[in-house]
C-alpha cells in the first residue's frame, strides 16, 4: 500500500512540475519581464504579478526569494476589497512551507485561506482550502486528521457540481482509507472515482482511478484483480508517452506478476518501465526498477544478471540506501561466484570420471600386450600422477576454503552494518522530537522579535515587554529541549562506543530497553504504516553485570527486530482482533540473568526450528536477510559469554527468546 501511495503523490507533484515545466532560462527571462511590468499596474494587476513572481521563483528552487514576493503580495492583496487574491496567496505561502517540511507554519496560512473563504461562503473555495490541510496532515503521517478534512469535503459536494472536484474528493479519500489499512471504504471511494472519472471521458484520470484500484486490491494480496485493473489502466495510456502514469502501470504491472511468480512477464514490463523512466529522466524510479529486475534475475536464479543489475542500482542509489545495497550486492555477488564454483565442480568431476575410463582402458591394454617389468614401471609411474593430482586438486579445494571463508566474512560485516543502519533509524527518531521543538520555538521567536520590533518603532513598549517575556520563555523552552538532546546523544554513544572485546559491569534492563525503543523506531522510520504494542518487565535487582555490552546489544537487537517482523506479518494477514504485541522481560535466576523476548506472531513451524541458528538460514523474503543474525547472536552467547539462547514457540500463537547469562 505504501509503495501505491508513494505513486499516487509522485502523480501530483508531476502535475506541478508539467506546469511550470520550462526552460530556466525562459523563466528568468519571465521574472525580469514582470518586474518591468509591476511598476505600471494597479493594486489588485500588482498583487498578481508579485503572486506570479513568487511561483516563478519556486519553479527555480529559489525558496527565499519566492517567499519575499508572496509576503509583499499578500501586502498589497490585503487592501483590496477583494478576498479572491489572499486567499490564494495564503494557499500558495502554505504550499511552499510544506515544500519546506514546515507542518506548522503550512497549517497556519492555510486556515488562514480557509477562513477567508469560509467568509465568503464559496463551496468550491473552501473545498480546496480543506482540501490543502488535509493534505498537510496526509503528508506528515497524521491519517485521521486528513480523514477529518477529506470527510468534511464530501460533505461539501452536494453544493458542488464541477465533476474534477468530486473525483478529487473520491481519489483523496481512497488514498487515505487506504493509508488506514480500511480497504472495504478504500475500494468503496475508488469505485465512485472511476465511475466520475468514465463520466468526464478523460483516458488519464480513468487510468489513475484504475491504476488506484487495483493497488488497494494489491495490498490485499488480491493478486488477479490487481493485475486485471493494472492491465485495464495500462491500455487506456498505451500509446500516450507523453503522460507520467504510463510509467507507474509498467512498473506495477512488473511487480503483479513478480508477486504471482510469472518472472518472465514481469520482466518484460519492468524492461519497458525502465526504458519509459530512462526517457523522462527520472532516476528515483529508475533505481526502484533496477532493484526488481535485480530481485527478479534472483528470484530465477539468473545470478550473473542479478548482479549486472544490482551494480547499476549500487551507481544510482543515494546515501539512505547505501546498507541495503551493499548487503544486496554481497549476496548476489556471493550466489554468483557459488554457483560458477559448483559449475567448475561438476566440470571437474565429468573430467575426472573420462580420465579414469581411459586410464583403465590404457593398463588393460598394457597388461595384455606388456611384459611383467614394464607393467610395475607402468604402476609406478601411476602412482606419481595420482599423487601430483592429489597435491593440485588440494591445492584448488584450500583456494576455495579461502574464497568462501571471505564471502562469510564480507556476509557478516554486512549483518553488522545492516544492524547498525536500524540502530541510526532509532537515534535519528529519538533526536528528532527535541529538534523540532527547537526549530519550532526558534522559528517563532524569529517571528516575535520581528513583531517587538514593530511595537517599538510605534512606541507601544507595554506590548513591546509582553513579547519580550514571550521571547525568554522561547528560549529556556530552546535551552530545555536543547540540553535533552543532549542527553540522548550521550545515553546512545554509550552503547555504540566501538567493541573494545572486553566485558565491563553493564545495566542489563537500560541496555534491553533502549535496544528495544531503537528497533522499534528503526522500523517506523523504514515504514510509517508499521505499529506494535511493547510490553515490558524488568527485573530491578539484577544490578549490573560483566559482558561485552556492544555484542550483547547486537543480540537483543536482532531477536527484537525479529519479533516485530514476526508481528507484521500476522497483522498483514487482516485477523479480527489481532494486535500485534512484542513483551521484553529480565529476571534473576539461580546464578543467572535471562533476557527473554516475546511475540505473539505465527511462531515457527517445527520443521525449520532446528534450523534457525544454522549460518545463511532464513524464511524472510530475498533481499531482506543473510541468514545470519540468529547464528551470530548464537555464537555470541554461547562462546563469547557462556551463556544459552534457547527458544519456545507455537505455530499460529507466537515465539519466546531466552537469552541466559551467568552473573
Amino acid at each position: 500500500m505504501k509503495f501505491i501511495l508513494k505513486i499516487a503523490f509522485r502523480f501530483y507533484i508531476l502535475l506541478i512540475l508539467i506546469i511550470f515545466n520550462g526552460v530556466l532560462n525562459a523563466q528568468t527571462e519571465s521574472i525580469n519581464s514582470l518586474k518591468e511590468k509591476l511598476n505600471k499596474k494597479i493594486d489588485t494587476i500588482q498583487t498578481s504579478i508579485l503572486s506570479d513572481i513568487g511561483s516563478l521563483y519556486v519553479s527555480v528552487g529559489k525558496y527565499d526569494s519566492a517567499l519575499s514576493y508572496y509576503f509583499t503580495a499578500l501586502n498589497t492583496a490585503e487592501s483590496i476589497p477583494d478576498n479572491n487574491y489572499s486567499i490564494r496567496i495564503l494557499s500558495d505561502i502554505a504550499d511552499l512551507y510544506a515544500l519546506q517540511k514546515k507542518k506548522e507554519t503550512a497549517l497556519r496560512f492555510a486556515f488562514r485561506s480557509l477562513k477567508l473563504a469560509e467568509d465568503q461562503k464559496d463551496p468550491v473555495k473552501i473545498f480546496k482550502a480543506q482540501g490543502q490541510i488535509g493534505l498537510i496532515y496526509f503528508n506528515d503521517g497524521q491519517y485521521n486528521e486528513s480523514l477529518n478534512y477529506g470527510l468534511k469535503n464530501l460533505g461539501l459536494l452536494t453544493g458542488i457540481s464541477d465533476k474534477e472536484v468530486t473525483l478529487d474528493a473520491y481519489m483523496r479519500m481512497t488514498y487515505i482509507y487506504g493509508r488506514l489499512i480500511k480497504y472495504d471504504s478504500a475500494l468503496l471511494y475508488g469505485n465512485k472515482a472511476i465511475e466520475i472519472a468514465k463520466s468526464m471521458r478523460e483516458n488519464n484520470f480513468l487510468a489513475m482511478c484504475l491504476n488506484n484500484l487495483a493497488g488497494i486490491y494489491q495490498a490485499q494480496q488480491k493478486h488477479d484483480d490487481a493485475l486485471k485493473y493494472f492491465l485495464e489502466a495500462f491500455s487506456l495510456i498505451e500509446f500516450n508517452d507523453s503522460t507520467s502514469i504510463k510509467g507507474w502501470c509498467l512498473l506495477n504491472i512488473s511487480s503483479e506478476y513478480g508477486s504471482v511468480g510469472n518472472f518472465d512477464q514481469s520482466l518484460l514490463y519492468a524492461e519497458k518501465a525502465l526504458k519509459y523512466f530512462k526517457t523522462t529522466g527520472d532516476k528515483e524510479w529508475q533505481k526502484e526498477l533496477l532493484l526488481q529486475i535485480a530481485n527478479t534475475y534472483a528470484a530465477k536464479k539468473n545470478y550473473k544478471e542479478a548482479l549486472s543489475y544490482m551494480f547499476q542500482y549500487d551507481h544510482l542509489k543515494d546515501s539512505l540506501n547505501t546498507s541495503e545495497s551493499q548487503n544486496k550486492l554481497l549476496e548476489l555477488q556471493s550466489r554468483y561466484e557459488n554457483d560458477q564454483k559448483e559449475k567448475q565442480i561438476e566440470l571437474l568431476k565429468k573430467t575426472a570420471k573420462l580420465n579414469t575410463t581411459l586410464r583403465n582402458v590404457f593398463i588393460i591394454g598394457s597388461f595384455l600386450l606388456a611384459i611383467i617389468i614394464l607393467l610395475i614401471a607402468r604402476q609406478y609411474r601411476i602412482k606419481k600422477n595420482s599423487e601430483a593430482s592429489i597435491n593440485l586438486k588440494n591445492i584448488a579445494l584450500s583456494k576455495s576454503l579461502e574464497d568462501l571463508k571471505a564471502t562469510q566474512s564480507q556476509l557478516i560485516q554486512s549483518e553488522k552494518m545492516a544492524s547498525l543502519g536500524e540502530l541510526t533509524a532509532g537515534i535519528a527518531h529519538e533526536i528528532q522530537n527535541p529538534l523540532n521543538f527547537v526549530n519550532n520555538f526558534s522559528e517563532v521567536t524569529n517571528e516575535l522579535m520581528t513583531e517587538m520590533k514593530t511595537e517599538l518603532a510605534n512606541n507601544k513598549k507595554e506590548d513591546a515587554l509582553a513579547i519580550a517575556d514571550d521571547i525568554k520563555q522561547n528560549l529556556e523552552k530552546i535551552r530545555h529541549h536543547g540540553k535533552r538532546a543532549d542527553a540522548i546523544v550521550k545515553g546512545m554513544l554509550q552503547h555504540s562506543r566501538i567493541n573494545s572485546g572486553h566485558k565491563e559491569p553493564t545495566d542489563i534492563n537500560a541496555l534491553a530497553d533502549e535496544y528495544l525503543r531503537l528497533a522499534y523506531h528503526g522500523l517506523r522510520a523504514k515504514d510509517k504504516s508499521f505499529n506494535a504494542i511493547m510490553k515490558t518487565d524488568y527485573d530491578e535487582s539484577i544490578g549490573n553485570i560483566h559482558i561485552i555490552p556492544q555484542d550483547i546489544g547486537r543480540v537483543v537487537l536482532n531477536v527484537i527486530n525479529n519479533a516485530f517482523y514476526a508481528v507484521d506479518e500476522k497483522k498483514k494477514q487482516n485477523l479480527n482482533g489481532y494486535v500485534p504485541t512484542v513483551s521484553v522481560s529480565t529476571k534473576k535466576l539461580n546464578g543467572r540473568v535471562e533476557i527473554r523476548v516475546s511475540d505473539n506472531g505465527n511462531g515457527i513451524p517445527p520443521k525449520i526450528l532446528d534450523k534457525i541458528f544454522q549460518p545463511f538460514f532464513t524464511t524472510k523474503p530475498t533481499g531482506q536477510g543473510t541468514g545470519l543474525g540468529l547464528s551470530l547472536a548464537y555464537d555470541i552467547i554461547t562462546k563469547g559469554h557462556g551463556g544459552e539462547l534457547k527458544v519456545e514457540t507455537k505455530e499460529g500463537e507466537g515465539s519466546k527468546f531466552s537469552i541466559q547469562l551467568p552473573v
